[in-house]
């Protein structure tokens, strides 16, 4: 594989001469308008979907229309309190339906946002505060000390909303009072182009000093395109689990998303059994995990297949692949099976379902419906007993 300045890995992906890696898949397409910021790239998009938000604890919702009126008045505001291009905009919040209205209006004005975990000591927020040097901070009233603790002189607005605010915080405006306002058409902003930077997050520190990672509008914006790529046309529900601080939640379910018309159930923080009841819930079609989760519910899936009704996901199976052998090509991918209770889904739905999910020499060729997945005392899966069981049937 060759590209202008020398070889790349095939394998890897890797230059040496720039010690570089690159992605193997096709590059993503972007906007040819220079001129374009990530807020305006995904409220462009058309599409049928109704509910954008809902609020998993209060059953509070935001439609798109909501959604872009409230990211456009909130735009106005910041733009009206001198908030411009370049500034730094702190958020110290759990997830929330609001959350994704910050950063789309802080975005759209060509403003930064940096995120913070909102279980960080007052220490670690006092270093990102030194090293981005935020002009204001949106925070809720559970949180608001720890950036009084840190930077006293730092503004601050508060994103509760309906009486939540329990602060005392006598100069802080709201969110709240700010949605409520007509948004100021007059107002001049700056031109922001794809370049530019949008955010600033910061790594955990877990093994060494946290670093700020800048994104710029155009990365975001690739991102978008890759949501839109990776998930169907169809409006679907997904619900959000992942910190909206992380950037995998900045930019799937606060930001991506949206450009599908997909209607997101936000958990403020993740329990499993909220998340679970929440999929019964609100007819949940999406569930994006992350590992640690998954292998959660695989080692409980009796459990939860018996107390959750789980059938509106897509696929309602836990399975198990191995490798089958096989006299022409050596091997193959079999998967072995367990139904929810009262599926009647065919092996051919399910090699059909993981076709599109993979590439053609990962596809599945045999299927199996056992009882159980069987597992050792930690909850791994014993793979080398379902590949006897596979064997012992040649």
């Amino acid at each position: 594989m060759e590209v202008q300045g020398g070889r790349i890995d095939p394998r890897s992906g890797f230059r040496s001469s720039n010690s570089i890696f690159y992605s193997k898949r096709q590059p993503i397409s972007l906007p040819p308008n220079h001129s374009l910021d990530a807020t305006t790239f995904i409220s462009s998009h058309a599409h049928q979907g109704h509910t954008a938000f809902i609020d998993d604890s209060t059953g509070r919702h935001l439609t798109y229309t909501e959604l872009w009126r409230s990211v456009e008045v909130v735009t106005s505001s910041l733009s009206s309190m001198g908030i411009k291009k370049g500034d730094i905009i702190l958020l110290l919040s759990p997830n929330s339906i609001y959350f994704p209205v910050v950063c789309l209006a802080v975005m759209s004005l060509g403003a930064i946002i940096t995120t913070t975990n909102p279980l960080n000591t007052t220490h670690e927020i006092a270093k990102q505060i030194a090293d981005s040097k935020p002009v204001l901070a949106f925070t809720i009233s559970l949180l608001v000390w720890k950036i009084i603790t840190t930077s006293p002189t730092l503004p601050v607005i508060l994103m509760d909303v309906d009486g939540e605010s329990s602060s005392s915080l006598s100069n802080s405006n709201t969110l709240e009072e700010m949605m409520k306002k007509e948004p100021d058409m007059s107002t001049l902003r700056s031109r922001v182009n794809q370049d530019d930077i949008a955010t600033l997050l910061y790594s955990s520190g877990t093994t060494g000093p946290s670093k700020g990672v800048v994104s710029s509008h155009k990365n975001l914006i690739a991102m978008v395109q890759n949501v839109l790529t990776r998930f169907s046309k169809q409006v679907e529900t997904f619900i959000c689990i992942v910190p909206m601080f992380h950037i995998y939640g900045l930019a799937v379910f606060a930001t991506g998303l949206l450009a599908l018309g997909s209607t997101i159930v936000i958990l403020s923080k993740f329990e499993m059994h909220d998340m679970l009841s929440s999929i019964e819930k609100y007819k949940v079609n999406v569930l994006p995990l992350v590992p640690p989760i998954l292998v959660v519910m695989l080692n409980n899936a009796d459990v939860i297949m018996r107390k959750y009704d789980l059938s509106s996901l897509h696929l309602n199976v836990f399975f198990v692949c191995i490798r089958y052998p096989d006299e022409e090509v050596g091997q193959y991918p079999m998967a072995y099976v367990v139904r929810k209770d009262g599926s009647n889904i065919s092996g051919c739905q399910i090699m059909e379902f993981v076709a599109g999910q993979v590439a053609p020499y990962k596809k599945i060729r045999k299927v199996a419906f056992i009882s159980s997945i069987p597992k050792n005392p930690s909850g791994k899966i014993l793979r080398k007993d379902l590949i006897k069981l596979a064997t012992s049937k040649l």
